[in-house]
């Protein structure tokens, strides 16, 4: 690929980010760190960036606001949903031994719903876990199969990761790793599938974050409608495990009821 494509395309996929997460770049001043708003971004600058979307330092913001931009780009991504008295609280990546359990012990205290977008790679090596899922009465997205980054990967490749996933989950319901999709890959992908995003990141995956400060960042947004995403893995498990239970309560507290999610 020419010099020229190549950095046109990085660029576009920088300006994409930037207008998706309304973006804070991370920076280092000496020993102190600062961050620094890029919105509007010109594509000179963008190219000049870090890279961003290696290290999850483009999800710091809680909550998700796409622009007229991102949603003419993206049209079949869905962030948030119409519903008066609903929230709808995901789980990315699992099956995960004793973390999915642990989900599913809280969800039922509550008489709560949730959809979990599952790994295919997982749902083989966890049959059993998967199928407590479905008894329970939640909804199942597919996460692809292999947590794949869709702009590492070729318009057949990622698409044959989402559709081999499929043929173990068989749902309408898609939710790109990372993010990282890119339009093709999205146009191609939302023919048959429904592009389920977020409005509310819990960041329970995040070192940086602490267990108040996830259980807060989700509750300062909680609205009728809003989609909130936490995991289903080890990682992220102090800080889901402290805030899953107190949003549950908050939701409560505001009259609403999690559901999962049917379009």
């Amino acid at each position: 690929m020419p010099a020229e494509k190549s950095n046109a395309i990085f660029t576009k996929k920088r300006l994409i980010i930037c207008y998706v997460y309304n973006i804070q770049i991370y920076t280092k001043v000496g020993k102190n760190s600062v961050y620094t708003k890029y919105i509007p971004i010109s594509a000179k600058k963008a190219l000049h960036l870090p890279n961003i979307w290696d290290n999850s330092t483009f999800t710091r913001r809680m909550k998700i606001n796409p622009g007229r931009l991102i949603r003419h780009i993206f049209p079949d991504m869905i962030w948030e949903i119409d519903d008066r008295d609903g929230v709808f609280l995901t789980f990315d990546d699992g099956p995960t031994p004793g973390i999915t359990e642990w989900i599913l012990a809280t969800l039922k205290q509550d008489d709560a719903k949730a959809t979990f977008f599952v790994l295919g790679k997982n749902v083989e090596m966890y049959p059993d876990l998967y199928q407590k899922i479905l008894d329970a009465g939640h909804k199942i997205g597919n996460h692809t199969y292999s947590h794949q980054k869709g702009w590492r990967m070729s318009l057949e490749s990622y698409v044959e990761d989402v559709d081999f996933a499929d043929t173990l989950l068989h749902t309408d319901l898609f939710r790109p790793p990372y993010a990282q999709v890119t339009p093709t890959q999205m146009r191609v992908l939302g023919q048959r599938y429904k592009i389920i995003m977020w409005n509310i990141l819990s960041r329970d995956y995040a070192r940086t974050v602490s267990p108040t400060q996830c259980y807060k960042g989700v509750v300062k947004h909680l609205a009728p409608g809003a989609i909130i995403a936490f995991h289903d893995s080890e990682k992220s498990f102090r800080n889901m495990s402290y805030a899953l239970p107190r949003v549950l309560e908050r939701v409560k507290e505001l009259g609403l009821r999690c559901k999962i999610i049917e379009l």
